[in-house]
């Protein structure tokens, strides 16, 4: 039964970051099973954090033992009130446990997810305690499924960005970008 709810959830979290590809951050490895679903069910890179040596160890044992090599499913110990990650980087982040996800700030997700990327916190029960953590939050979505209470919003895309639709920015080959954002010196 397990595996199934697990293997549901994954399904459901794909369907609604409507992503197959990227990175998704996933802070708290709980038992290391929706950690191994999401890798089997997308091309994502799944990274998991969490706090407990004892959990990162299981879950890395898991992925070796059904062949998801580190590019697939990369599991870390370390503090999870600031995220391992720039800014803009992250495509997804899911974080299905309260006492996880209430350690860190809305503001913390937003500065990680790159823009248009989708953020999905919730867990059972969690309806108060998620209008509390996102009171400040702007354009969210909140709904209940048999998983649990949940928010879902995403970064929007700051005004001034270039668009690069292609490897040189656009159809005609022109490096040049009208991009307002990224200004010298580059690092």
């Amino acid at each position: 039964l397990g595996q199934r709810v697990h293997g549901q959830e994954a399904r459901d979290i794909l369907k609604r970051a409507d992503m197959n590809r990227g990175v998704c951050y996933l802070p708290g490895a709980g038992d290391g099973r929706l950690a191994l679903e999401l890798a089997r069910q997308s091309e994502m890179l799944i990274h998991v954090h969490d706090t407990k040596p004892a959990a990162i160890r299981e879950l890395q044992q898991q992925a070796d033992k059904a062949g998801l090599p580190i590019q697939r499913l990369l599991a870390e110990t370390g503090s999870i009130d600031r995220f391992p990650h720039a800014t803009n980087t992250l495509d997804v982040v899911f974080a299905n446990q309260s006492d996880i996800w209430q350690r860190f700030s809305p503001n913390e997700v937003l500065r990680a997810l790159r823009p248009e990327g989708i953020a999905i916190l919730g867990g059972p029960r969690a309806k108060s305690l998620l209008e509390k953590w996102a009171k400040d939050l702007k354009g969210f979505e909140s709904w209940s499924d048999e998983f649990g209470d949940w928010i879902q919003f995403s970064k929007p895309v700051p005004e001034g960005i270039g668009e690069w639709s292609h490897w040189e920015k656009s159809p005609d080959n022109n490096p040049v970008s009208e991009d307002q954002l990224i200004k010298a010196p580059y690092m």
